[in-house]
């Protein structure tokens, strides 16, 4: 069964992760997950494959990956892998109308623009198959969704031509319609992340903070990508960290990308001036103490 788990079976995620998080309907929630050079794969990517760079890196254009699109219900292992990269995409020639649920199974495309997608085309079999990736090149998420053309009844299309979309691990059956498992219709990943001189744990605890001004305050409130649950309002806070600290990030929740940029900080410690004062030179005196609103007193040695 391991052979057939759906699973990619190699691939090299340079400061960068594969987001496949789901939407469970028996839950009624959005399920959170994620694989990279230094995890394992432990969920399927159904009808989207996401790439997202680590906290303070930026995706690179220049990927490719391989895709053995799939038509039907039974399995081919003779279709042809694809070679794709960023220069295999184009712009659209159609109107992309997509029905999508952005709250459940689409959460990935909220904030994203549609009219900016790419598409690379090709035919399996005499079927039009589309591969589009949505939004176009973002270094800070990238979207890919499979399509085919379809005869029967959707809501979906690209220009006049119906479309369904094709997850990217297809169902394999045996002789009777039994499920042996899965197949991955996607391989040699091929992603990088630059920049960064973030410390690597940065983002080891539960949360991450966010430095951001009123302005990205209202982008998230008319955007409505990012649940008020989730706001910590420390805006009345008279601090004004140095940009030399800070490095650009979009907000996650999970591991799941939105559209909205602001800044995490580069270190997991970071310091700032909030005063700065003279001790005037006083003879026979060793120690000094300096009372201040915080926890507890700070100690200097004299001489400093």
């Amino acid at each position: 069964m391991s052979e057939y788990n759906g699973f990619v079976q190699n691939f090299n995620l340079i400061n960068c992760y594969v987001d496949t998080s789901y939407y469970d309907r028996k839950l009624a929630t959005i399920v959170t997950s994620k694989f990279s050079n230094e995890e394992e794969q432990t969920q399927r990517m159904s009808y989207y494959f996401v790439i997202v760079p680590n906290a303070g890196f930026k995706l690179k254009p220049e990927f490719s990956f391989k895709l053995q699109p799939q038509i039907g219900t039974l399995y081919d292992e003779n279709i042809e892998w694809l070679e794709i990269t960023n220069q295999s995409f184009q712009p659209l020639t159609k109107v992309l109308n997509l029905k999508l649920d952005l709250a459940k199974d689409d959460f990935q495309l909220a904030g994203v623009d549609l009219n900016n997608s790419l598409v690379y085309e090709t035919e399996v079999n005499g079927t039009p198959v589309y591969l589009f990736l949505f939004g176009g090149f973002n270094e800070y998420k990238l979207i890919f969704g499979l399509y085919q053309k379809f005869v029967g009844v959707t809501s979906s299309y690209y220009g006049d031509d119906k479309v369904r979309g094709i997850s990217f691990s297809f169902r394999i059956s045996d002789g009777g319609g039994g499920t042996l498992g899965y197949a991955s219709l996607l391989n040699d990943l091929m992603f990088t992340g630059e920049g960064g001189e973030i410390e690597t744990d940065i983002n080891n605890s539960f949360f991450t903070t966010y430095y951001i001004d009123i302005n990205t305050l209202r982008e998230i409130e008319q955007s409505g990508s990012v649940h008020d649950e989730l706001i910590i309002n420390t805006y009345s806070y008279p601090i004004k960290f140095n940009d030399e600290q800070l490095v650009e990030s979009t907000i996650k929740t999970g591991y799941i990308s939105t559209e909205v940029i602001a800044k995490i900080f580069k270190n997991n410690y970071t310091s700032l001036d909030i005063f700065r004062f003279t001790i005037p030179d006083i003879s026979n005196v060793t120690d000094c103490y300096v009372r201040i609103p915080f926890n507890s007193d700070i100690s200097l040695n004299y001489e400093i």
